[in-house]
C-alpha cells in the first residue's frame, strides 16, 4: 500500500470515527479530506469498500501498536494495563453508532472486525493470561 493511500484511509477512518459511518457521505468525506471524489474513487469503487478498507487499515494499525506493547516483555499485569490504556484512549474518539452501523449496513467490514476481535485480540489476551 502506497503512503498516499494509507494516509487516505487514516483520514477517512478519523472522519468515520468522529462523525459516524452513516452520517458521512462520499461528498462529505471528500470535503472533509479536501480531496475530490475522483481521488476517493481512485482507491475504492464504492462506499462499502471505503468503509471496509478503512476498518482494515485501523485494525492493522492497532495490531502494530499492540505488537509494540507485547515486545516490551512486561509482566502480565503491566502488559494488560498498557493494552487497556491503549484501547481506552481509542474508544474516547469513537462515535457511539459505529458498531451498530457496521453490523447493520456494512457486513463485510463488521465480519473483518469480528474476526480481528475473536482471533487477534483473543490470542493477545490469552497469551497474557
Amino acid at each position: 500500500m502506497e503512503q498516499k493511500e494509507a494516509d487516505l484511509y487514516q483520514r477517512t477512518t478519523d472522519v468515520f470515527l468522529k462523525n459516524g459511518i452513516r452520517e458521512s457521505t462520499m461528498d462529505d468525506m471528500a470535503k472533509e479530506l479536501k480531496v475530490s471524489k475522483k481521488t476517493l474513487y481512485k482507491y475504492v469503487s464504492n462506499r462499502p469498500e471505503l468503509v471496509t478498507k478503512s476498518m482494515k487499515w485501523k485494525m492493522a494499525e492497532n495490531e502494530k501498536a499492540l505488537s509494540a506493547i507485547l515486545s516490551k516483555n512486561l509482566n502480565a499485569i503491566e502488559e494488560l494495563c498498557e493494552i487497556t490504556n491503549f484501547y481506552c484512549g481509542n474508544l474516547k474518539d469513537v462515535h457511539p453508532s459505529i458498531h451498530i452501523d457496521l453490523n447493520k449496513y456494512y457486513k463485510d467490514a463488521w465480519n473483518e472486525y469480528v474476526n480481528y476481535r475473536n482471533n487477534f485480540l483473543y490470542n493477545v489476551i490469552l497469551s497474557n493470561i
